[in-house]
């Protein structure tokens, strides 16, 4: 079985290599919201020598790496989920003797490190026209490594989430929207959290979204630090062991209500 995931990563990784162009314009469109980013943080600071303790390097090398991780470092599984469920292929995959999240989540994983050279690429190329602040430590640094891992499971185990939405809904243009306007605020993707009002910050210490973004990007720049690091990662690991178990009750109640539609 552990070859088979192993294969079905090796698949992944050598697809990402094929569409080399969309990888490209990917990359460039990334940089575009950098430097957009940049510009909009510096004419905010205004000269100011730090916000809320974050110094503007701090703060652009949060956007840098904010953007660069929910751009790169994310799953297709509830795109793959809608369609198999509308042309009625999903019963092909019920078939065979192999985890369904669980294969899907080893051929993610050959994509995510194919995405992760990509990232590090792009940050790099943004470090020209931006100037990223190093990470306060090498503790720190591989704390965010960490943090950075675990958020991904935590982003799989989300779209997987949604994804089982497709068992009712068939198309999830609707959930996906509502879902994505809650993450990119909860997460801390589009604007730090520190930034939102009290009531904001303490409904995403409550929820794991915060666990995305915000946990490893905090982590990097210094504004997580001590034993707020490690409380941070225990919360994610915690995070992960809840939403496998929903995950878990949700995927029967899904397969019990399969209807398969097309072919």
């Amino acid at each position: 079985m552990i070859a088979g995931y192993r294969r079905l990563a090796a698949v992944a990784l050598q697809e990402l290599l094929v569409y080399r162009v969309a990888v490209l314009i990917w990359v460039v469109w990334s940089l575009l919201q950098i430097y957009l980013l940049s510009v909009f943080w510096t004419a905010v600071y205004g000269g100011v020598g730090a916000v809320a303790g974050v110094t503007l390097p701090g703060m652009l090398t949060y956007a840098v790496l904010s953007t660069v991780q929910l751009n790169f470092v994310q799953t297709g599984i509830s795109w793959y989920v809608q369609q198999r469920v509308r042309d009625g292929n999903i019963v092909m995959d019920l078939l065979r003797p192999v985890s369904f999240f669980g294969s899907r989540f080893a051929y993610d994983l050959g994509g995510l490190a194919g995405n992760l050279s990509i990232a590090a690429l792009t940050a790099l190329l943004a470090g020209l026209f931006v100037p990223l602040q190093p990470p306060v430590s090498i503790a720190m640094a591989g704390a965010y490594l960490v943090s950075l891992l675990l958020s991904y499971s935590l982003h799989f185990l989300l779209m997987a989430l949604l994804a089982c939405t497709a068992f009712w809904f068939t198309e999830l243009q609707g959930v996906s929207a509502v879902f994505w306007l809650v993450l990119s605020l909860l997460s801390g993707a589009v604007v730090p959290l520190w930034f939102l009002p009290p009531f904001f910050q303490q409904l995403s210490s409550w929820l794991p979204f915060q666990g995305l973004v915000y946990v490893p990007v905090a982590i990097y720049i210094g504004r997580l630090a001590g034993g707020a690091v490690w409380l941070a990662l225990l919360q994610q690991v915690i995070w992960i062991g809840v939403l496998s178990a929903v995950l878990a009750l949700v995927w029967r109640a899904a397969l019990r209500r399969l209807v398969v539609q097309g072919g």
